[in-house]
């Protein structure tokens, strides 16, 4: 499962301050302290007014966001700048958030030069200082207590504190690492709206030559009728060879729905002959042989993990009260389309006349996304 757009710090920076340290740390004669927020971290900043300023870090006021009708787990309101180097704003960008600090910086130090890290809220609050509490939202990070199913899966598993980006930038070089093992020499999308292509073989190709399968699955439309991955990846689904079998030699049974309930039941360690379903499930061919995997590791971390789950969520915003969300007004819009028409809008009248374009012909509207 790969995610975006959150940091080790942003999720599990104060992962250890209760509870004690982590049980050991790997390799052996590595750092013996996990590396998330110290204590008492700010980030630096000039004010109105010119002067240097130190802002805390601070877990997220949930209260507050409450309390406003907004959703606390959409933080930071807007998305810091993605690309290495802002082709918009000269100087933006994730080369000045790690190597800048209250001042920016636009040249790339010569090599070697250890990163400040120091520069992430003078380049969002550059920006963002207009916008919805001040742009100090880039300060906020998320307590293990308002996200416990994370907080006990990392506690519980493991976690490491020393992954990186394999490109520190956006979306589509850090994924084309993941799948292909280069970005093709891109350190940042090709196009704003990401609608571009790595015509290269994966991960998955190499597994299926190797003798094993694969299947792609997705809810969402990407681009032109496809997911984000097969269309970004076009010779993926060439390696996604075909999840066919049939019952085992020696049945006198096909599968059927039973087998289901048959597999579950194993599975559960329960006596498949007095389990009380009748006559055909005990006849029919289980999927043990289809769907094998050990659940020993699963199974030692589970009692635990379920307690710290007993916390629950972070709470629903108040009913009565708009969520700061854009999500209706998207209602059928293409990801590419929704990831362009909020990069290039400024205010809530350019996004509502963006998205009355697309719906006015969308075949168009996509077309250019493509020729940009």
């Amino acid at each position: 499962l790969m995610l975006e757009n959150r940091s080790l710090d942003n999720l599990f920076g104060g992962l250890y301050t209760a509870g004690g340290p982590p049980l050991r740390f790997y390799p052996a004669g590595s750092p013996q302290q996990f590396d998330g927020i110290p204590s008492g971290a700010t980030l630096p900043a000039y004010d109105w007014w010119g002067d240097l300023r130190e802002y805390p870090i601070v877990p997220i006021p949930v209260a507050q966001l409450l309390a406003d009708g907004n959703d606390p787990s959409i933080v930071p309101w807007w998305d810091p700048t993605e690309e290495y180097l802002s082709r918009f704003d000269t100087g933006r960008g994730v080369l000045n958030q790690i190597f800048g600090d209250e001042s920016m910086v636009s040249t790339e130090p010569p090599f070697g030069t250890p990163p400040t890290m120091l520069g992430f809220l003078q380049d969002y609050w550059t920006a963002e200082t207009g916008t919805a509490y001040g742009g100090m939202d880039i300060c906020w990070t998320f307590a293990p207590s308002q996200i416990p199913n994370l907080s006990s899966a990392a506690r519980h598993g493991a976690i490491s504190d020393a992954w990186f980006a394999s490109v520190p930038t956006q979306t589509n070089p850090n994924r084309a690492y993941s799948l292909v093992g280069t970005s093709l020499g891109r350190d940042a999308n090709l196009r704003l709206s990401a609608v571009e292509q790595f015509d290269v073989p994966t991960i998955f190709n190499a597994l299926t030559q190797a003798g094993k399968s694969c299947g792609l699955y997705f809810t969402d439309t990407w681009h032109a009728g496809q997911c984000f991955t097969q269309y970004t990846f076009p010779q993926l689904t060439s390696g996604c060879g075909e999840i066919v079998f049939r019952a085992p030699d020696g049945s006198a049974y096909p599968f059927d729905h039973t087998s289901l309930i048959k597999t579950l039941l194993g599975w559960a360690g329960a006596d498949i002959g007095s389990a009380g379903f009748f006559d055909r499930m005990p006849q029919a061919p289980a999927f043990d042989d289809v769907l094998s995997r050990d659940d020993t590791a699963a199974a030692d971390n589970d009692a635990a993990i379920q307690q710290s789950f007993a916390g629950g969520p972070l709470p629903a915003p108040a009913e009565t009260q708009p969520l700061r969300t854009n999500d209706a007004l998207f209602e059928g819009v293409s990801r590419s389309s929704v990831r362009h028409i909020a990069a290039t809008s400024r205010t809530p009248a350019q996004m509502v006349a963006k998205i009355a374009e697309y719906n006015c012909d969308r075949e168009k509207f996509e077309a250019s996304l493509v020729a940009e």
